[in-house]
């Protein structure tokens, strides 16, 4: 994006707007079915995708760390639930993500 000419710019944020939920929302579905098959590894990236085109979607990053968890990478899944809990203080999400944590590390919060 640094790069680009301003107007390009401006184009490539407005698109990306527009569609990156729709697009996260996508990649969520698509990682849910990879985890549900226990295609942990592959369904990483898929979620990966989802939290690019949505910052915002705590489910999305939720389940990367699951996906993390369950993939023995475990240092990535705290990484991620720290990330849950940081972005998404006081919900459900980040209180599931502390005690997914406290599992994988040993240590209660």
């Amino acid at each position: 994006i640094d790069s680009m000419t301003e107007g390009y710019g401006r184009l490539y944020r407005s698109l990306f707007t527009a569609i990156g939920p729709e697009l996260s929302a996508s990649y969520f579905t698509q990682g849910s079915n990879l985890f549900r098959a226990t295609e942990y590894e592959s369904s990483i990236s898929s979620f990966q995708l989802a939290v690019q085109y949505n910052a915002e979607d705590i489910e999305a990053l939720f389940m990367l760390g699951e996906a993390y968890r369950m993939s023995s990478r475990n240092e990535d899944a705290i990484a991620t639930y720290d990330k849950v809990m940081e972005l998404f203080p006081g919900t459900w999400r980040a209180n599931s993500a502390r005690q997914a944590k406290s599992r994988l590390t040993g240590i209660w919060e």
